[in-house]
């Protein structure tokens, strides 16, 4: 009974911000030097999908799993993108760790300030890409909260899903998530949906229809990239890129570019899906 409560006591501590600033300097160089090691490569059905490429006047909402926040922090730094990061205290870490990859971040989420956030993500990122999990941040695991359909709706941006996948990837089982960590230089693969546009003024059931058309999508992603990383599904390499993270020159940093892309056709003949429009 004494160690619960000093447990309960303990988590109720306010850690200071320098804290976690310093530790997630720390964890932020080891995901980019364990990042780098990887096999990494990326295909999408738009190449514009792409925010390392996408035009700065055409924002776009990229949702993930929350299992897979590595590697787009590794892989996308320096992009122009506005992530949502929750109001939880151990939510100090990933906020810091965003902006250490020179992301935006606005703190709320679907439990706690969840509605101030999403009219903040409103108001003030009109012209920045977004960066959502939504299925964190406490789960259920890849199910699809609601948030995301209705901040397309409000702004009128199309949805990118980001399906992820890593070759025999370890996993913290005890996590809601099961939280993926990638063997050093094994493959990493991600996948880029094309656009999924929401109507303006949806009533609740228009957008829990949206919301179950985009957590599959989103699922079919996750699994082309899965059996990619695992060598059960197979890409023309001719339509396939590869890309490190890499500190951007000054020039890059202006134009927003983010990563180091070898060049390729536009478009991936990757399988079709249901419900893409």
């Amino acid at each position: 009974m004494r160690s619960k409560l000093f447990f309960k006591s303990f988590k109720r501590l306010r850690v200071p911000s320098f804290v976690w600033r310093a530790g997630a300097f720390l964890i932020y160089r080891i995901i980019l030097a364990w990042y780098s090691s990887l096999n990494f490569r990326i295909a999408y059905y738009d190449r514009d999908s792409d925010p390392a490429y996408r035009p700065t006047d055409q924002p776009a909402i990229y949702i993930l799993w929350h299992e897979y926040i590595p590697l787009p922090i590794a892989m996308r730094q320096g992009c122009n993108i506005t992530i949502l990061v929750s109001q939880h205290q151990d939510a100090e870490l990933l906020g810091n760790l965003a902006s250490f990859a020179r992301f935006n971040v606005v703190r709320g989420s679907s439990n706690r300030g969840g509605t101030a956030a999403l009219k903040n993500l409103v108001s003030g990122c009109t012209a920045r890409n977004i960066s959502i999990t939504p299925d964190g941040p406490r789960g259920p695991r890849r199910k699809v909260a609601q948030g995301c359909i209705y901040l397309a709706s409000k702004l009128q941006l199309p949805i990118i899903a980001v399906g992820i996948g890593y070759d025999r990837p370890w996993r913290i089982r005890r996590a809601w998530d099961q939280f993926a960590i990638p063997r050093l230089g094994s493959r990493g693969r991600l996948v880029l949906s094309p656009e999924l546009h929401v109507p303006p003024d949806l009533d609740r059931n228009e957008i829990e229809a949206h919301r179950a058309r985009v957590e599959q999508v989103l699922l079919q992603m996750s699994d082309l990239a899965e059996n990619w990383a695992a060598g059960k599904l197979r890409i023309d390499p001719s339509h396939v890129f590869t890309s490190q993270p890499s500190k951007p020159t000054v020039r890059q940093q202006r134009n927003s570019f983010c990563g180091d892309l070898d060049q390729g056709p536009s478009t991936s003949p990757l399988p079709k899906y249901r419900n893409a429009s």
